[in-house]
């Protein structure tokens, strides 16, 4: 018992502690990102980071514990409906700086526990390059934004999913305190 208690403390600390995790599968179809998203998981255990892209009890390498204002991840990959990650940052006000490292290696997160996000319409574009025509228009504001999913990311845009469509963005938000307008 002690054994398995020791090994669980040790495997979710991984990323904590600044070990390096075990070996992450990267699949050669996996699409290159350059994106930082929230952690929106709302389990107060935290959150799963796995070594390869599925849910499978061994393959856990860290966990993300919603300790602090909120938890930022840097996703370096795509593939289906997980992200890689490599590296997380969490907001705190008692850490020195105001946020702390919270994850230092590779890892998997599935993109139902990513968001928390605010866009303005104008930044919907059509597609993931500079230049996309802008979907919707309109104005600054982002509390006008339309609710969306984070479906998917591309070099520095997010395709995200609205009730009506789908789109792409490079420019949004991730502070929770500001409308970084």
């Amino acid at each position: 018992m002690l054994k398995k208690l020791a090994g669980a403390m040790l495997m979710g600390a991984a990323g904590l502690a600044g070990a390096a995790p075990p070996a992450t599968v990267v699949p050669a179809d996996m699409v290159k990102c350059d994106v930082r998203l929230n952690i929106t998981d709302p389990d107060p255990k935290g959150l799963n980071v796995r070594a390869s892209p599925e849910v499978k009890p061994d393959n856990v390498v860290g966990v993300l514990k919603p300790i602090g204002e909120w938890t930022t991840v840097h996703i370096a990959g795509n593939q289906g409906e997980w992200f890689l990650i490599d590296g997380a940052t969490t907001v705190d006000d008692q850490a020195p700086g105001g946020d702390r490292a919270s994850f230092k290696g590779r890892g998997w997160v599935h993109k139902s526990k990513l968001g928390d996000i605010q866009i303005r319409p104008r930044d919907i574009l059509a597609a993931p390059q500079a230049g996309a025509k802008s979907m919707l228009g309109g104005g600054s504001d982002p509390d006008k934004t339309p609710a969306f999913k984070v479906m998917a990311c591309q070099g520095p845009f997010i395709q995200v999913q609205g009730a009506k469509f789908s789109g792409w963005a490079r420019e949004y938000c991730t502070n929770e305190r500001t409308t970084c307008v």
